[in-house]
């Protein structure tokens, strides 16, 4: 009754936020967008519930494992812990950008890989012109 209207709902996205893993049979690129939904719309309902270094940080803890993605993450999580030591933070878009170049240049031969990761860009420019624009 004294909670805010939203909060089981908040409660439940940033569990699906924390709990949503990246096997690596998964389609990286449209798990990045998933995972970018999900915050997206738990920050439309409380911008206080997850920080953005808290999201990156669950991006970087939920990718695949494997050998092809262990070193590349390790290195960007040594980047980021890094940045936030000398206090300029590099912002979870960053780092979602930076795995879907590397996704893009291990799968650059794949035209569905391709299409997706650019139409991502091009949605993610819309929404910047329309956040802009209000």
């Amino acid at each position: 009754m004294y909670q805010p209207c939203n909060s089981v709902h908040t409660a439940t996205i940033k569990g699906q936020v924390m709990s949503y893993q990246c096997t690596p049979d998964m389609d990286i690129a449209q798990w990045l967008s998933d995972m970018q939904w999900l915050f997206n719309s738990l920050c439309a309902l409380d911008t206080l519930r997850m920080t953005d270094s808290e999201f990156k940080l669950a991006i970087l803890d939920l990718m695949p494992q494997d050998d092809s993605w262990r070193n590349f993450i390790s290195n960007l999580h040594d980047k980021i812990m890094v940045c936030d030591k000398w206090q300029q933070p590099i912002h979870s878009a960053a780092v979602v950008t930076a795995i879907r170049e590397e996704y893009w240049y291990h799968h650059c031969d794949n035209h569905q890989s391709m299409l997706h990761i650019f139409s991502a860009r091009f949605d993610a420019h819309k929404r910047l012109l329309a956040q802009k624009q209000s």
